[in-house]
C-alpha cells in the first residue's frame, strides 16, 4: 500500500483523495464560462456584420426596389382615381345646389311677373 501514495505523488502531486477532488473542482471551474464571458460572446454575435455585395445580391436588391416602386405607383394611381371620384361627387353636389338656387331664383322672378300681371289686371 505504500506504493500507491508514491505513484499518486508522481502522477499529479495529489497524495490524497481530497486533494484529487480539489484539483478536479479547480479544473471544472476553469472550464465553466463566467457571466462576463457569456456577455462578451453574445455581444460578438449581435455585432452588425458587413454584407458582401456581389452581383446576385445587387440584382435582388434592384428587383426589390423596382417592385416597391411599381407598388407605390399603383397605390398612387388608385389613390388619385379615388380622389377624382370623390371630387366629382362633391362637384356634382355643388352643381346641383347651384342649379337648385338658379331654379328658385327663376321661380321667384316668374312669381313676381305673375303678381305684377295680376296687379295690372286688377287695376284695369
Amino acid at each position: 500500500m505504500s506504493a500507491e501514495p508514491a505513484e499518486a505523488a508522481a502522477d499529479g502531486g495529489a497524495a490524497t483523495p481530497e486533494a484529487a477532488a480539489a484539483e478536479a473542482k479547480e479544473a471544472a471551474k476553469e472550464k465553466m464560462p463566467t457571466a462576463a464571458d457569456t456577455i462578451k460572446e453574445a455581444q460578438e454575435v449581435l455585432k452588425p456584420k458587413p454584407i458582401k455585395m456581389d452581383s446576385t445580391l445587387e440584382r435582388l436588391m434592384a428587383d426589390a426596389v423596382a417592385t416597391d416602386a411599381k407598388r407605390a405607383g399603383d397605390v398612387a394611381k388608385h389613390d388619385a382615381i379615388g380622389k377624382g371620384i370623390i371630387a366629382d361627387m362633391y362637384k356634382g353636389r355643388a352643381q346641383k345646389k347651384i342649379d337648385d338656387a338658379a331654379k328658385a331664383a327663376k321661380a321667384e322672378d316668374d312669381m313676381v311677373e305673375i303678381l305684377k300681371a295680376r296687379i295690372e289686371i286688377n287695376e284695369a
